[in-house]
C-alpha cells in the first residue's frame, strides 16, 4: 500500500475545512494518484481522534483504515497503561488488532508482537502503518483469531484480546458470552498458551461475575480516563485466584489508583454520617468513576480514617479533617445553605453537583439560572441514616 505526497498535502491543506462541502466539491473524483473521498475520510478520522490517539497521529503519514476506528480504538493513554503489563523482551499476541493502538504500545516493550486481524483492508493498512512508525517487531496476520490460535503451536508470554462488543443494529454487548470471540469459552485454551491473559471488557461488566466467568482470573482493573469509566481489564493466569480489584483513573498529570483486597471484604464497614451538624465545616469527597463502579460496600470508609458516607444511597463522603490522596474530587465546605441563601445564588456562576437529591443538577441549574465556570460548587444531596435529609452545601474545589 502506498500513498502519494499529494494525498497528505490535501489532508493538511483542508484539515479545518467543512468536510460536507469538500465531499460535494470532489465527489467521485480521483487525481494526483489518490481518491479525494479517502483523503476526506482521513481528515474526519483525525478530527474525531484529536487528543485521543496522539501517540499515532503525531505522525503525519499515519492512516486510518476507516473513520469508525477513531471512535472505537483504544486511546493512546489507555494503550500505554495496557503496555505497562508487558514484560520487557516478551513475546506477545494481540488477537483483535483493529487499528493497532494497543499493538503499537506493546511493541515498545516486547521483543515481538503478532497482531491478528480478520479484515484484509485493516491488515493492509496496519502493515503500512508499521512501516511508517518503524515497528519492525510487529507481524500482522490476516484471519480468524480463534482458528489461528487453534492451529498455533507456539506459546506466548502475554495474550491480549479485546472482543467485539457490537450486536445487530450496532447494539452494545458486554457479557463475555455475547461478544466475539467468546472469551469465556476460549479462556481455557488460551491459558495453556500464555503466562498472562489480558481481556479488555466493557465498563458495564458485572465485576462480581468476572472471576466466575474467566478461569484463572487473579486481578481486575476498572479503568477510567479523565473521570469517565472506559473499561474493565481482566488479568488471568493458569491457577490464578482473584485477589485484587484496582481502580485506575488516568488524568493529565497523574494516575489515581485505589485497590480493594477481595480477601478482606468481610472487614469493610460502611460508616454513615449521623450528626448532620458536622457538615458546618470539613470536606466533601466525590469518588472517581472507576471507584464508583465498585459500589458502596464500605471499603472507602475502611481505607481512609475519618471518612463517612453521607447516606447509603448518596455516593458522596465527608470528613472533618482533610483526607489526602483520595481517589476523586475533594471539596472544602464553606457553608450549609438555607433556603434564603439558595435564592441569593441566582444568576451567579457556580458549579452544581446533585446526588440522591430528587432533582438533577441540570434542573437545579435551570431553576436558579446558574452558570458553571468557577471553583465554587453547590452540592445537593441527602444525608444521614435511612431516607436521609435533603441538604445543600456551598463548597470550594481543592486541587492537590
Amino acid at each position: 500500500m502506498e500513498y502519494t505526497a499529494s494525498f497528505f498535502e490535501f489532508i493538511k491543506k483542508h484539515y479545518y475545512d467543512n468536510t460536507d462541502k469538500l465531499r460535494l466539491k470532489y465527489h467521485s473524483r480521483c487525481a494526483d494518484g489518490f481518491s479525494y473521498s479517502e483523503a476526506i475520510d482521513q481528515i474526519e478520522a483525525r478530527r474525531k481522534s484529536a487528543g485521543k490517539l496522539d501517540a499515532l497521529t503525531c505522525n503525519d503519514k499515519f492512516v486510518f483504515p476507516a473513520t469508525i476506528c477513531a471512535e472505537q480504538a483504544t486511546s493512546s493513554e489507555i494503550a500505554a497503561f495496557h503496555a505497562s503489563f508487558i514484560p520487557r523482551g516478551s513475546k506477545v499476541l494481540d488477537m483483535t488488532c483493529g487499528l493497532g493502538s494497543d499493538v503499537f504500545a506493546f511493541s515498545d516493550r516486547a521483543s515481538s508482537v503478532i497482531a491478528i486481524e480478520r479484515d484484509p483492508h485493516y491488515c493492509e493498512v496496519m502493515r503500512y502503518n508499521c512501516g511508517v512508525l518503524n515497528k519492525s517487531n510487529i507481524k500482522v496476520s490476516c484471519g480468524d483469531s480463534t482458528e489461528w490460535i487453534e492451529n498455533c503451536e507456539d506459546k506466548f508470554d502475554v495474550i491480549f484480546i479485546d472482543p467485539h462488543r457490537r450486536g445487530s443494529g450496532n447494539s452494545r454487548k458486554f457479557a463475555f458470552s455475547d461478544c466475539v470471540p467468546d472469551v469465556e469459552k476460549l479462556s481455557y485454551s488460551l491459558l495453556e498458551k500464555c503466562g498472562l491473559l489480558m481481556i479488555k471488557a466493557s465498563p458495564m461488566l458485572d465485576i462480581d461475575a468476572v472471576s466466575k466467568s474467566i478461569k484463572g482470573c487473579f486481578e481486575i482493573h476498572v479503568v477510567a480516563l479523565h473521570g469517565e469509566c472506559k473499561e474493565v481489564l481482566v488479568c488471568a493466569g493458569k491457577g490464578g485466584n482473584l485477589r485484587m480489584v484496582n481502580t485506575i483513573n488516568i488524568l493529565k498529570d497523574k494516575i489515581e489508583k485505589y485497590t480493594v483486597n477481595i480477601n478482606e471484604s468481610d472487614v469493610y464497614k460502611n460508616i454513615i454520617l449521623s450528626d448532620l451538624d458536622d457538615l458546618a465545616q470539613g470536606f466533601i469527597y466525590e469518588p472517581n468513576a472507576a471507584v464508583l463502579k465498585l459500589g458502596s460496600k464500605g471499603h472507602l470508609c475502611s481505607s481512609y480514617k475519618g471518612l463517612k458516607q453521607l447516606n447509603i444511597n448518596t455516593h458522596l463522603y465527608f470528613s472533618k479533617d482533610l483526607v489526602k490522596n483520595f481517589p476523586g474530587k475533594i471539596f472544602k465546605i464553606s457553608a450549609i445553605l438555607k433556603q434564603s441563601d439558595i435564592k441569593s445564588l441566582k444568576n451567579n456562576n457556580i458549579n452544581i453537583i446533585a446526588r440522591n437529591y430528587g432533582v438533577s443538577a441540570e434542573e437545579l441549574s435551570s431553576r436558579l439560572k446558574i452558570k458553571s465556570g468557577t471553583t465554587s460548587f453547590l452540592i445537593a444531596f441527602r444525608a444521614g441514616v435511612g431516607k436521609g435529609k435533603p441538604m445543600m452545601l456551598k463548597c470550594e474545589r481543592l486541587f492537590m
